[in-house]
């Protein structure tokens, strides 16, 4: 079987994407079920929509399989789904195992497979990456001359247990290799979104990511190998 890494290496990645609409305002979340078989998205218009990723990937105009009842309060900036029933909630706080994690600038985490590691977005700061096996809690911050973190909210992801990806204000979605020190440039950069990216997931049973933001649409681009 192919890696990513073999397929970033191999072809351009997110080529052909669709566009997928159904929101009317920021998408600031969309995540996989356990079995990556639904996506569910949230955002500025305060409903969450539930999605067939079969259809994302076949369907040249889908809509989603369910929506929300009810309309949230606010804006959705976080979900939660499993394959057993769908948990919304309107913001994720994660409460930090050492005082590396305790700045002001934290917005969004993200644990590895593994549950020793964190992966964190920063408001006007680059990514970082917590390292919990190191007993002095070793981490490394990630970032690229065109990578920029102002203007709204991001959240982040493993794409595998070596490489994580995050949105960023110059329309892009940047990959770092997680390195032992710092790493002053991306591993890969996808292009293609109309504005800012803030929000990315990779689906490795469909080989495809999903990833919104400004727009009011859901990207989704498949991974061909």
């Amino acid at each position: 079987m192919v890696s990513f890494i073999q397929g970033l290496r191999s072809r351009e990645i997110g080529r052909n994407p669709k566009d997928v609409k159904g929101h009317y305002g920021c998408v600031n979340a969309v995540e996989f079920s356990n079995s990556e078989e639904l996506c569910a998205s949230g955002g500025d218009d305060c409903g969450v929509l539930l999605w067939r990723v079969s259809d994302l990937q076949t369907v040249e105009a889908p809509k989603p399989v369910a929506t929300m009842s009810e309309f949230h309060t606010s804006n959705i900036f976080a979900l939660i789904a499993t394959d057993i029933c769908y948990l919304f909630r309107e913001f994720l706080r994660l409460l930090p195992p050492s005082d590396l994690l305790q700045r002001d600038s934290a917005m969004y985490a993200r644990w590895n497979d593994a549950g020793n590691g964190i992966f964190a977005t920063r408001s006007h700061f680059s990514p970082v990456y917590y390292d919990l096996q190191l007993e002095n809690g070793n981490y490394v911050n990630f970032d690229d001359p065109g990578y920029k973190n102002v203007c709204t909210v991001k959240s982040c992801s493993f794409i595998t247990q070596d490489l994580v990806m995050t949105g960023s204000d110059d329309w892009n979605i940047y990959i770092w290799k997680i390195p032992a020190e710092r790493e002053n440039s991306a591993y890969k950069i996808l292009k293609g979104h109309r504005s800012i990216v803030n929000h990315c997931r990779y689906s490795s049973i469909n080989k495809l990511i999903i990833s919104s933001g400004v727009e009011k649409i859901i990207k989704v681009s498949p991974i061909f190998y």
